[in-house]
């Protein structure tokens, strides 16, 4: 058997309208693996907003706490929990 480190999970798909939300390992504050769900370029924050995620050499320990977990499990449960969605989906709704 291979060794492999799973890095990613498919939370939500859809090619036609361009939703792509996975959970994907990360290094977080000071070399920590960490979860973070992220859509282009952005990533779920622990209140339940979408937020621009900022440089590896701009990211605080605030945006940290805000925008990691400490498990995928963690990470899973929140999405879950809170019924979470693409932030692409949520604009569809507005309009």
């Amino acid at each position: 058997m291979i060794d492999l480190e799973i890095i990613a999970y498919q939370l939500q798909h859809d090619e036609f309208a361009c939703i792509n939300v996975t959970l994907n390992l990360r290094r977080g504050d000071h070399g920590a693996k960490r979860w973070a769900i992220s859509e282009m370029g952005y990533v779920l924050n622990k209140k339940g907003r979408w937020e621009m995620e900022p440089i590896p050499s701009s990211r605080t320990d605030a945006f940290y706490r805000r925008c990691r977990f400490d498990t995928a499990e963690e990470a899973l449960a929140f999405w879950r929990k809170g019924k979470h969605t693409s932030r692409f989906a949520i604009q569809e709704q507005r309009t």
